[in-house]
């Protein structure tokens, strides 16, 4: 009994996080719900096909397709709503067309089916028995489901893949728009990169090997199940507590309207010269919510013409221009060799953090804050 509870683990687990992330509020938040919601789909079929149950999985089988090709695409469309997109868009529906042909294709051969070409197709499928001929429509289903599980493997790097590039790409919006990214950096996104590589990979192996083989050894489930369960948990808990930073970042650029409208032609040496001295005229580095757009209403630039010009002459972002100078600030403070109190070093510097200024501090001078220093 307790085997088959440990089965339905990730069902739980991911049936109580479509309830608990539920958000009208927050798009993303309600879209990662909906991806738990067919996830504990997915596994509620995994369940029912090693118990063996032949009078429901044979008509699930359709929805378990559906739900099995439909959770990497979701993943990605969440970590776009997080990132890029305000709100689930119509270009998205293309990602559950494949889903939805091979939805209806297995569901469409099931009716067609007579009730002994279902009891021949599911002791086929399940225990490998043969039987002395196979019609049509039986031979146009197991098609579709090996073609299913190909097209899955294929999905599984493909959405990988398009994870990390949506990272990276948001990584490098944040750090040409703020000064201090760690809020806004979506750090536990890439453990939820490695988690989705972890599920991903497991996934394949298990598809390659095939289900047979946990057929055998019933207790072979509990670890995929339990590991599956941990990381279902991690991403819910981490979806609840995460905002919807896309949300924040389009809000910030409505400025750049603003600074076309103020912009005023100069070479990008000398906005560079401007920059340089709009800092240290206005010790703009100390303001811990410092953003691009806040510097460019003070030298009449746009957006774009900072941080083309940032890139052009100085070839960095706008990030690392400004935690530069923070940098120096903690270097001359330290250089006195007095004791220091790393809250008020991070609130005399402009840092939003210690780790942030430990961080930054080693990027720049290439050593360790805290062995270099005395702290009170």
């Amino acid at each position: 009994m307790i085997d088959y509870f440990i089965l339905l683990t990730p069902v739980y687990v991911s049936f109580f996080w479509s309830i608990a992330l539920f958000s009208r509020k927050l798009p993303a938040r309600q879209f990662l719900s909906v991806f738990m919601l067919t996830v504990s789909i997915l596994y509620f079929g995994h369940a029912l096909y090693f118990y063996q149950n032949y009078a429901v999985f044979t008509w699930y089988d359709a929805l378990y397709t559906l739900a099995s090709l439909s959770v990497y695409p979701m993943f990605y469309i969440y970590l776009r709503l997080l990132t890029f997109e305000l709100k689930f868009q119509r270009k998205h529906y293309k990602h559950f067309i494949t889903p939805l042909i091979f939805f209806l294709i297995i569901l469409g051969s099931t009716i067609l089916m007579s009730k002994q070409e279902r009891l021949d197709y599911y002791g086929y499928t399940m225990y490998s028995f043969p039987f002395e001929s196979t019609t049509l429509i039986m031979k146009v289903k197991n098609i579709a489901y090996v073609s299913s599980r190909i097209v899955f493997s294929i999905q599984v790097l493909f959405y990988l893949f398009m994870s990390i590039r949506v990272l990276r790409q948001h990584s490098k919006q944040i750090r040409e728009y703020y000064s201090n990214v760690d809020e806004k950096a979506l750090l536990w996104i890439k453990t939820l990169i490695v988690i989705f590589a972890i599920t991903s990979f497991s996934s394949i192996f298990i598809n390659i090997i095939s289900k047979e083989v946990f057929m055998q050894n019933f207790n072979m489930l509990i670890f995929p199940s339990l590991l599956f369960s941990c990381l279902l948990f991690m991403i819910g808990y981490s979806g609840l507590k995460q905002k919807q930073i896309a949300t924040e970042i389009m809000f910030d650029k409505k400025i750049d309207a603003i600074g076309y409208k103020q912009e005023i032609q100069l070479s990008d040496n000398e906005i560079i010269n401007n920059l340089k001295n709009a800092f240290e005229l206005n010790m703009l580095h100390l303001d811990p919510d410092l953003k691009i757009w806040d510097v460019c209403l003070i030298l009449k630039v746009s957006r774009l013409k900072l941080t083309n010009a940032l890139r052009n002459e100085l070839g960095c972002d706008f990030s690392f221009y400004v935690n530069k100078i923070r940098s120096s600030e903690v270097q001359k403070i330290i250089s006195k060799g007095q004791a220091v109190n790393l809250t008020e070093l991070v609130k005399k510097t402009g840092f939003d953090s210690q780790n942030a200024m430990i961080r930054e501090y080693k990027k720049h001078y290439g050593k360790n804050l805290l062995s270099i220093i005395t702290t009170v």
